[in-house]
């Protein structure tokens, strides 16, 4: 049984745990998250992530990140913030996922990937 229950489902589980580490970034100012999971909740914020940000493996890839992952907005590069996130998988190479958001989707932001 893990020693700190899932940040998903906030109930003890047996098994590994994996980590999660998202933070949204404007400029100087970060909110960062650290995410305990079940094997199973971890598969499906690493496919959610997965599909609504970029998985970084090379400098290129972050920068084909042109919008909003949310609504496609394209505006000023100052009127988004950018969301990171680093997943741990148990006994596997970690992953990086990027994106960025826009104001109005934010709070959205927050709760999809922080506040789980």
């Amino acid at each position: 049984m893990a020693f700190f229950p899932c940040s998903n489902h906030h109930a003890p589980y047996r098994g590994p745990s994996n980590a999660a580490y998202p933070a949204i970034v404007n400029g100087m100012t970060a909110e960062r998250g650290k995410l305990r999971m079940c094997v199973e909740c971890f598969d499906a914020y690493v496919d959610e992530a997965s599909q609504a940000l970029i998985e970084v493996t090379d400098r290129e890839s972050a920068e084909r990140s042109p919008g909003c992952y949310r609504c496609q907005e394209m505006t000023a590069r100052e009127d988004f913030e950018s969301i990171f996130i680093t997943v741990y998988p148990r006994g596997h190479e970690p992953r990086n996922f990027y994106g960025r958001v826009c104001a109005e989707d934010r709070a959205r932001a927050v709760g999809q990937f922080l506040l789980k």
